[in-house]
């Protein structure tokens, strides 16, 4: 995700499932963002870390795509990749 945010001369969207943490860029330029969480993650917690994320994206003016899973945990889904290429495409 901080590799998208800071080159987005270079790359079209970000597609991330459960990160963790990203780097604010320097220059503020939007950004295409598909994510998604598992509301179980144990790892890096919805609450905590997943709705945080999304709104601190938001709040920098991304377009933000941002899927709650209900019940999952800290896994990728099969649908994800035809989703978040959905996104992109």
């Amino acid at each position: 995700l901080s590799m998208v945010l800071h080159n987005p001369h270079i790359f079209q969207a970000a597609l991330v499932a459960a990160t963790g943490f990203f780097v604010d860029p320097v220059m503020q330029q939007r950004c295409n963002v598909f994510m998604e969480y598992g509301t179980q993650d144990h790892l890096f917690g919805y609450e905590t870390v997943a709705l945080p994320n999304r709104d601190r994206l938001l709040a920098a003016g991304h377009n933000v795509d941002f899927r709650g899973i209900e019940e999952a945990g800290h896994a990728l889904r099969p649908e994800f990749v035809v989703e978040a290429l959905q996104f992109w495409l």
